[in-house]
Parts: structure tokens; C-alpha cells; sequence
């Protein structure tokens, strides 16, 4: 589990019922899904994670197929075969999509972001590793 005292600050920082509200975590390290996982479980959202560009926009066809809804997703920027930039063009190209807030997690910082945000609707972008209560504050904002 995350310690303590991460979880006692973004506690204070939950300004709304976030309980339910569905997060797609979209990246290919295993280890940082699982902490993200962790962390937006801790915090009430319904949250499924994706390994790859193409796994992550296939569960959100079948999310589509289905009449679930998806709040937010966070998407990794550096990832094999469908980058952050791909996958987030595809999202915004799509219709059924289009609408769903897409958060960019990246240890990269040198890429245009300013640019996709513009061209791909990205909502946020943060640079890893991202302190809790900016990933909370973000998420909320997010699907507000």
C-alpha cells in the first residue's frame, strides 16, 4: 500500500465525490499501472488499466459496445507501438470518444505537448513521477 501519510494529505485535497467515477489507465510498465492503480482505487474511482496503446483503445470500444462509460483517462506518453501522441489522436478522432478527458503521465518533457493538446484534446499533462495530490487534483478537474 501507498504510505500513510500520502493518503491522510489527498484526503484533505477531495473536494468532490469522485466514488464510481471510471479512470482508464493506459501504460505499458506494469509497476507504474499498479502504483496508479493503487492510488486512484485509494481514492474511490472504479479504475481498469490498459498495457498498450492498442489494449487500451480496444477496451474502450468494447466499453462503447457496451454502454459503459469511461470519466478520464491517463495515458502514458513513451510507450512501444502506439505512443501517447497515437493513441490520443486516435481517441479524439473518434466519436463515441471524443468527449472523454484524456490526462498525458510522461517522464518526457521535451515533446511539443502544447501542440496535442490543441490537436488531441488532452485536458492535462504531467511529468512523472507526479506528486498525488496533483494527480487527484488533475483527475477531478478532469471529469468536472
Amino acid at each position: 500500500p501507498l504510505p500513510a501519510h500520502n493518503q491522510a494529505a489527498a484526503d484533505k485535497l477531495v473536494p468532490v465525490d469522485v466514488t464510481g467515477a471510471r479512470v482508464l489507465v493506459i501504460d505499458d510498465n506494469p509497476v507504474n499501472r499498479e502504483i496508479l492503480l493503487e492510488q486512484l482505487r485509494s481514492w474511490s474511482f472504479d479504475c481498469a488499466a490498459a498495457e498498450s496503446g492498442a489494449v487500451g483503445l480496444a477496451f474502450l470500444d468494447r466499453a462503447c459496445q457496451l454502454g459503459a462509460s469511461v470519466d478520464c483517462i491517463i495515458l502514458d506518453y513513451q510507450m512501444p507501438g502506439m505512443n501517447g501522441a497515437d493513441v490520443a489522436k486516435a481517441i479524439a478522432a473518434d466519436s463515441r470518444l471524443s468527449s472523454i478527458p484524456v490526462v498525458l503521465l510522461t517522464s518526457v518533457d521535451q515533446v511539443d505537448f502544447g501542440r496535442m493538446v490543441i490537436d488531441f484534446g488532452i485536458v492535462a499533462h504531467l511529468t512523472k513521477p507526479a506528486r498525488s495530490a496533483v494527480l487527484l487534483g488533475t483527475v477531478i478537474s478532469a471529469i468536472q
